[in-house]
Protein backbone atom coordinates (compact mmCIF):
# COMPACT_ATOMS: atom_id res chain seq x y z
CA UNK A 1 0.00 0.00 0.00
CA UNK A 2 2.80 2.47 0.35
CA UNK A 3 2.33 2.62 -3.54
CA UNK A 4 -0.96 4.03 -3.28
CA UNK A 5 -0.29 6.19 -0.06
CA UNK A 6 2.42 7.85 -1.97
CA UNK A 7 0.07 8.63 -4.39
CA UNK A 8 -2.44 10.28 -2.13
CA UNK A 9 0.65 12.13 -0.19
CA UNK A 10 1.09 13.69 -3.60
CA UNK A 11 -1.94 14.94 -4.52
CA UNK A 12 -2.50 16.31 -0.73
CA UNK A 13 1.30 18.02 -1.39
CA UNK A 14 0.02 19.82 -4.69
CA UNK A 15 -3.31 21.10 -2.83
CA UNK A 16 -1.03 22.59 -0.01
CA UNK A 17 1.21 24.25 -2.32
CA UNK A 18 -1.31 25.67 -4.08
CA UNK A 19 -2.72 27.13 -1.02
CA UNK A 20 0.76 28.37 0.29
CA UNK A 21 1.27 29.83 -3.08
CA UNK A 22 -1.98 32.02 -2.45
CA UNK A 23 -1.07 33.37 0.17
CA UNK A 24 2.31 34.76 -0.68
CA UNK A 25 0.39 36.48 -3.78
CA UNK A 26 -1.95 37.61 -0.94
CA UNK A 27 1.14 39.18 1.18
CA UNK A 28 2.42 40.80 -1.91
CA UNK A 29 -0.69 42.38 -3.08
CA UNK A 30 -1.58 43.67 1.26
CA UNK A 31 2.56 44.75 1.17
CA UNK A 32 1.44 47.41 -1.44
CA UNK A 33 3.90 45.59 -4.10
CA UNK A 34 4.12 47.97 -7.22
CA UNK A 35 5.47 45.26 -9.67
CA UNK A 36 2.78 43.65 -11.17
CA UNK A 37 3.35 39.68 -11.78
CA UNK A 38 2.91 38.96 -15.12
CA UNK A 39 2.97 35.64 -17.22
CA UNK A 40 1.04 33.32 -14.51
CA UNK A 41 -2.47 33.17 -16.29
CA UNK A 42 -3.46 33.67 -19.63
CA UNK A 43 -6.83 33.97 -20.23
CA UNK A 44 -8.71 33.68 -23.53
CA UNK A 45 -12.08 32.98 -24.85
CA UNK A 46 -13.33 30.03 -27.10
CA UNK A 47 -16.72 29.34 -28.38
CA UNK A 48 -18.18 26.40 -28.37
CA UNK A 49 -19.21 24.56 -31.77
CA UNK A 50 -22.79 24.04 -32.84
CA UNK A 51 -22.52 20.74 -33.09
CA UNK A 52 -22.01 20.80 -29.38
CA UNK A 53 -24.81 22.32 -28.40
CA UNK A 54 -26.84 19.04 -28.13
CA UNK A 55 -24.10 17.80 -26.07
CA UNK A 56 -23.47 17.73 -22.17
CA UNK A 57 -19.74 18.56 -20.87
CA UNK A 58 -18.97 16.48 -18.59
CA UNK A 59 -15.37 17.05 -18.67
CA UNK A 60 -12.47 19.70 -19.70
CA UNK A 61 -9.26 18.92 -19.09
CA UNK A 62 -5.43 19.27 -21.45
CA UNK A 63 -3.95 16.97 -23.60
CA UNK A 64 -0.71 17.63 -25.05
CA UNK A 65 -0.85 21.12 -24.23
CA UNK A 66 -4.95 21.50 -26.07
CA UNK A 67 -7.80 22.28 -24.04
CA UNK A 68 -9.79 19.03 -24.25
CA UNK A 69 -13.70 18.30 -23.53
CA UNK A 70 -15.45 15.10 -23.41
CA UNK A 71 -19.59 15.09 -24.26
CA UNK A 72 -22.07 12.90 -23.84
CA UNK A 73 -25.69 12.73 -25.26
CA UNK A 74 -29.10 10.41 -25.24
CA UNK A 75 -29.29 8.36 -28.19
CA UNK A 76 -32.34 5.93 -28.67
CA UNK A 77 -32.42 5.17 -24.64
CA UNK A 78 -28.53 4.83 -24.45
CA UNK A 79 -25.58 7.70 -23.53
CA UNK A 80 -22.94 7.67 -25.93
CA UNK A 81 -19.27 10.04 -26.05
CA UNK A 82 -17.63 12.30 -28.15
CA UNK A 83 -14.36 14.41 -27.13
CA UNK A 84 -13.80 17.77 -28.77
CA UNK A 85 -9.95 19.28 -28.64
CA UNK A 86 -9.63 23.18 -28.56
CA UNK A 87 -7.54 23.81 -31.44
CA UNK A 88 -6.51 27.58 -32.02
CA UNK A 89 -9.88 29.18 -32.00
CA UNK A 90 -12.17 26.64 -32.43
CA UNK A 91 -12.98 23.10 -30.91
CA UNK A 92 -13.23 19.93 -33.48
CA UNK A 93 -14.33 16.61 -32.64
CA UNK A 94 -11.41 14.29 -32.31
CA UNK A 95 -13.33 11.26 -31.00
CA UNK A 96 -11.58 8.07 -31.51
CA UNK A 97 -13.77 5.03 -32.83
CA UNK A 98 -13.21 3.36 -29.65
CA UNK A 99 -14.76 6.14 -27.43
CA UNK A 100 -17.74 6.53 -30.45
CA UNK A 101 -18.55 2.75 -29.82
CA UNK A 102 -19.11 2.92 -25.84
CA UNK A 103 -22.78 3.02 -25.34
CA UNK A 104 -24.68 2.80 -22.03
CA UNK A 105 -27.91 1.53 -21.76
CA UNK A 106 -29.00 4.52 -19.30
CA UNK A 107 -29.96 8.00 -19.78
CA UNK A 108 -28.25 9.50 -17.09
CA UNK A 109 -24.43 9.46 -16.49
CA UNK A 110 -22.46 11.05 -13.56
CA UNK A 111 -18.30 11.65 -12.85
CA UNK A 112 -17.81 10.91 -16.42
CA UNK A 113 -13.86 11.23 -16.50
CA UNK A 114 -11.36 10.50 -19.41
CA UNK A 115 -7.78 10.24 -18.67
CA UNK A 116 -4.77 8.88 -21.12
CA UNK A 117 -1.26 6.95 -19.68
CA UNK A 118 2.19 7.95 -21.12
CA UNK A 119 1.77 5.72 -23.95
CA UNK A 120 -0.96 7.49 -24.59
CA UNK A 121 -3.83 4.66 -23.93
CA UNK A 122 -7.00 6.33 -23.57
CA UNK A 123 -9.34 4.84 -20.48
CA UNK A 124 -13.42 6.45 -19.93
CA UNK A 125 -14.93 5.58 -16.27
CA UNK A 126 -18.80 6.77 -15.72
CA UNK A 127 -21.41 5.84 -13.17
CA UNK A 128 -24.75 5.50 -13.99
CA UNK A 129 -27.62 3.54 -12.99
CA UNK A 130 -29.96 1.24 -14.64
CA UNK A 131 -33.56 1.88 -15.25
CA UNK A 132 -34.86 -0.68 -12.56
CA UNK A 133 -31.87 0.22 -9.63
CA UNK A 134 -31.50 3.20 -7.56
CA UNK A 135 -27.56 2.22 -6.75
CA UNK A 136 -25.31 3.81 -9.14
CA UNK A 137 -22.91 1.26 -10.52
CA UNK A 138 -19.19 2.20 -11.67
CA UNK A 139 -17.65 1.14 -14.89
CA UNK A 140 -14.40 1.57 -16.93
CA UNK A 141 -12.96 0.80 -20.69
CA UNK A 142 -9.67 1.32 -22.18
CA UNK A 143 -8.95 1.56 -25.80
CA UNK A 144 -6.74 -1.63 -27.06
CA UNK A 145 -5.58 -1.42 -30.77
CA UNK A 146 -8.78 0.60 -32.38
CA UNK A 147 -11.37 -1.02 -29.53
CA UNK A 148 -13.35 -0.16 -26.35
CA UNK A 149 -12.37 -3.09 -24.29
CA UNK A 150 -14.70 -3.70 -21.00
CA UNK A 151 -11.81 -3.15 -17.95
CA UNK A 152 -14.39 -2.61 -14.82
CA UNK A 153 -12.94 -4.38 -11.97
CA UNK A 154 -14.56 -7.05 -10.46
CA UNK A 155 -15.05 -5.59 -7.03
CA UNK A 156 -17.45 -2.70 -8.97
CA UNK A 157 -19.53 -5.34 -10.08
CA UNK A 158 -20.48 -7.05 -6.85
CA UNK A 159 -23.07 -5.05 -4.48
CA UNK A 160 -21.76 -4.98 -1.21
CA UNK A 161 -23.30 -7.47 0.81
CA UNK A 162 -23.80 -5.30 4.01
CA UNK A 163 -25.11 -2.24 2.40
CA UNK A 164 -26.80 -3.63 -0.74
CA UNK A 165 -24.88 -1.49 -2.99
CA UNK A 166 -22.19 -1.00 -5.41
CA UNK A 167 -18.92 1.02 -5.29
CA UNK A 168 -19.26 4.61 -6.44
CA UNK A 169 -16.51 5.81 -8.17
CA UNK A 170 -15.12 9.49 -7.10
CA UNK A 171 -12.31 9.93 -9.28
CA UNK A 172 -9.30 7.96 -11.31
CA UNK A 173 -6.17 8.84 -13.30
CA UNK A 174 -4.27 7.48 -15.15
CA UNK A 175 -0.24 6.92 -14.21
CA UNK A 176 2.91 7.26 -16.24
CA UNK A 177 4.03 3.66 -15.31
CA UNK A 178 0.15 2.23 -17.16
CA UNK A 179 -1.45 1.88 -13.70
CA UNK A 180 -4.45 3.55 -12.37
CA UNK A 181 -4.75 5.15 -9.14
CA UNK A 182 -8.46 5.48 -8.65
CA UNK A 183 -10.35 6.45 -5.62
CA UNK A 184 -13.97 5.52 -4.24
CA UNK A 185 -16.01 5.82 -1.40
CA UNK A 186 -14.86 2.46 -0.24
CA UNK A 187 -11.39 2.36 -0.88
CA UNK A 188 -7.99 3.87 -2.99
CA UNK A 189 -6.98 1.39 -5.02
CA UNK A 190 -4.34 0.96 -7.50
CA UNK A 191 -5.54 -0.73 -10.39
CA UNK A 192 -3.41 -2.80 -13.31
CA UNK A 193 -4.17 -0.30 -16.68
CA UNK A 194 -3.96 -3.67 -18.63
CA UNK A 195 -6.78 -5.74 -17.20
CA UNK A 196 -8.15 -2.77 -14.45
CA UNK A 197 -8.19 -5.86 -11.70
CA UNK A 198 -6.99 -4.69 -8.00
CA UNK A 199 -2.90 -4.35 -7.84
CA UNK A 200 -3.22 -3.06 -4.03
CA UNK A 201 -6.47 -1.77 -2.12
CA UNK A 202 -6.70 0.65 1.39
CA UNK A 203 -10.28 0.88 3.20
CA UNK A 204 -10.75 4.61 3.37
CA UNK A 205 -14.88 4.75 4.26
CA UNK A 206 -14.57 3.89 7.85
CA UNK A 207 -14.15 6.88 10.11
CA UNK A 208 -14.46 7.42 13.96
CA UNK A 209 -18.05 7.98 15.48
CA UNK A 210 -18.15 8.94 19.48
CA UNK A 211 -21.91 6.86 19.44
CA UNK A 212 -21.13 4.13 16.91
CA UNK A 213 -18.15 3.54 16.68
CA UNK A 214 -17.47 3.63 13.17
CA UNK A 215 -20.02 4.93 10.87
CA UNK A 216 -20.56 4.68 7.20
CA UNK A 217 -21.19 7.60 4.64
CA UNK A 218 -23.29 6.22 1.70
CA UNK A 219 -23.07 8.26 -1.51
CA UNK A 220 -26.69 7.31 -2.96
CA UNK A 221 -29.36 5.68 -1.40
CA UNK A 222 -29.59 2.50 -0.41
CA UNK A 223 -31.79 -0.50 -2.14
CA UNK A 224 -33.80 -2.98 -0.62
CA UNK A 225 -31.71 -6.53 -1.30
CA UNK A 226 -33.05 -9.23 -3.11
Amino acid sequence: MRHVRSIAAFLSLAVLTGALSGCGKGETEDNGAKEQLKGRWVETRQELPEELASWNLGQIFSAEGEVHLLASRQENGKTVFSEWAGQGEVFTDVTQGWLASVELPCEEVVGVTLTQSGDGTQYLAANYALPEETSYRSCLWKSDAGQARDITPEKWTVPNEEWCMYESLRGIAALEDGSLFALTYTSMDLLSGEDGNALESEEVMKRWCPTERISICAPQRIPACR
